[in-house]
């Protein structure tokens, strides 16, 4: 459903701007956008319905604003991201606890994995990692420092799942789904 309006809206585009990217990359950033649209919808309907609608906001933003700048392992089948992402979304956003309990651990290890393995981001050029890898480092392990302030057992998760995409099991955990 989502390739078929991609390519309808691409074609469209074409149809009516001649100066418009070629189709097939039209094809291909509608299908992202429209990926991410969808998987944003189906993981706050849940919370909504579940009542977690803030922790949905929160959880989708942090996991979010930190990936930018940290990168990590990416899923190549959109639907199987769209799968992984919302279960792992809704996870992080339906588990409680206090921070002080459990948080400053959980951001912990979230700013230290950050701290040695960012930036590790395979849609940034080469050049553009290596010549800004330093500030890009320095960005993350600010995001995750806030969290001390804040203290969000939420953002805490979020924090720690992404920081976990940076690392080597998770590149291997991600090419195992990606050839099943």
């Amino acid at each position: 459903m989502i390739v078929a309006a991609s390519q309808w809206l691409a074609h469209f585009i074409r149809k009516h701007n001649q100066k418009a990217a070629s189709t097939e990359v039209l094809v291909y950033g509608i299908s992202v956008f429209l990926h991410s649209v969808a998987t944003t919808f189906i993981i706050l309907f849940f919370s909504l319905i579940t009542a977690h609608l803030m922790q949905g906001f929160i959880a989708i933003a942090s996991f979010v604003i930190l990936r930018i700048f940290s990168g990590g392992a990416h899923l190549h089948s959109s639907w199987k991201c769209d799968v992984c992402s919302v279960v792992a979304i809704l996870s992080i956003a339906h588990i409680d606890y206090s921070f002080a309990d459990y948080g400053w651990v959980t951001n912990g290890i979230a700013l230290l994995l950050v701290a040695i393995f960012s930036p590790n981001n395979p849609n940034f050029t080469y050049k553009l990692v290596e010549k800004h890898s330093g500030k890009l480092k320095w960005i993350s392990i600010l995001i995750v420092a806030v969290n001390f302030m804040i203290q969000s057992s939420v953002v805490a998760n979020a924090f720690l799942l992404q920081s976990l995409t940076l690392t080597k099991p998770f590149y291997l955990l991600f090419k195992i789904i990606d050839r099943r």
